[in-house]
């Protein structure tokens, strides 16, 4: 049996599903990656990309993150692709119980998803720093320069800190049966009981016990390749 004929099985004998992924998936829309040859991480700015977008840069250089963050994080004209229609059908169905990704693009909400644990925040929730008062992408957008609430606080985007999104995604991942790892920088590493991925997926994954089976998908300029 090939591995499109297995996975398709796996999926339909499991009802216990929790999927992973990361820039991988919203390629296809439109959105770039951050590690292939033509991602952010591999482009010439006047500081790292991955400097650029870290709390620390955010706090002592606003206006420069903002100028990056608008240029090159910003797809406000992405829409979902096959794949996360495809994993929303899998949760209506029952077979789908979460999933976790790394995007801040909100397209797994877009396509229908409800159960999503996003590592990374999300562009589409965007606050206050002094007042609290919620903003939009699209405020952001429109803003000049540093995006300022009435109040005269800084607007933050909520894309930095996964610390407190952990304890929600370990209660997803304590009963699952089957995991779906979806990855356009496939390096994994193989434990007696899971496979687990480089940060932050690996502190979440190397702590669960051993009667989840999983599977890695690795997708970088069209190949793929199965790990078990």
């Amino acid at each position: 049996m090939d591995g499109q004929m297995q996975l398709k099985q796996w999926i339909e004998t499991s009802r216990n599903i929790v999927f992973f992924g990361g820039a991988g998936v919203s390629t296809e829309s439109g959105i770039p990656d951050f590690r292939s040859q033509d991602g952010l991480y591999n482009q010439q700015y006047k500081y790292p990309p991955e400097t650029i977008i870290s709390h620390s840069f955010y706090l002592k250089n606003p206006e420069e993150f903002y100028r990056f963050y608008k240029n090159k994080m910003l797809f406000p004209e992405a829409r979902p692709n096959a794949a996360h229609f495809a994993l929303a059908k899998l949760e209506q169905e029952g077979k789908l119980k979460a999933v976790i990704t790394q995007n801040i693009d909100g397209l797994h909400q877009a396509a229908g998803s409800r159960e999503v644990l996003e590592l990374h925040g999300s562009v589409h929730r965007n606050y206050c720093t002094r007042c609290g008062k919620f903003y939009s992408m699209e405020d952001v957008i429109k803003a000049d320069g540093i995006p300022r609430c009435d109040c005269g606080g800084i607007i933050k985007p909520d894309v930095f800190n996964i610390s407190s999104r952990r304890t929600k995604m370990s209660s997803n991942l304590s009963n699952i049966f089957f995991l779906l790892i979806f990855s356009s920088n496939y390096n994994p590493v193989k434990s007696s009981q899971v496979f687990y991925h480089t940060n932050p997926f690996e502190s979440l994954l190397f702590h669960q016990s051993g009667h989840c089976f999983s599977l890695v998908i690795s997708y970088l300029k069209g190949q793929q390749s199965l790990g078990t």
